[in-house]
């Protein structure tokens, strides 16, 4: 199970109504939930609320391209309950100077290899088809464009600028 917190600016917090999403990527499977809540509807206690009207299930290529997204700007050491996940953007307790991909000369190999495992550590994840990594020094973006070979078949070319 991969599970990631998507809260406006929250860091390991609990979601409140309207303030973000949450992101679950499951294989197809039977789950047990496990934490009790305390009656509440609230999503305050760490029990799973799920609203009628704003929940969204994704699966197959639709799913794992959403899953390699999330894994493309989730920051190393930001995710609570894994700090060592992420992608190295920047120097922190869990990134050294040598694999931070931001602070330094752009490095097309160092950033094709992140991005590549990234993409690859996503349930379902058979090949990778193909992957070019882009820098525009003028605007400072970097585009990085991908498809891969997964157990649903291949993904569409996706773009995802950073």
């Amino acid at each position: 199970m991969h599970a990631q917190h998507l809260l406006d600016g929250q860091r390991g917090g609990r979601g409140k109504l309207g303030s973000g999403s949450d992101t679950i990527n499951l294989p197809a499977g039977v789950y047990s939930l496990s934490i009790p809540g305390n009656g509440d509807n609230a999503n305050l206690t760490g029990d799973l609320d799920i609203s009628a009207g704003r929940s969204v299930f994704l699966s197959g290529i639709e799913a794992f391209v959403v899953g390699a997204n999330a894994r493309m700007t989730l920051v190393r050491g930001e995710w609570f309950a894994d700090r060592t996940r992420g992608m190295p953007y920047r120097e922190n307790a869990y990134v050294t100077a040598d694999e931070a991909l931001l602070g330094q000369a752009f490095n097309e190999s160092k950033a094709r290899l992140a991005y590549t495992a990234a993409i690859s550590e996503t349930p379902g994840f058979g090949a990778l088809v193909s992957m070019a990594v882009t820098f525009d020094r003028t605007t400072r973006r970097l585009t990085v464009t991908w498809q891969a070979r997964t157990q649903f078949g291949d993904t569409p070319v996706t773009v995802t600028e950073v």
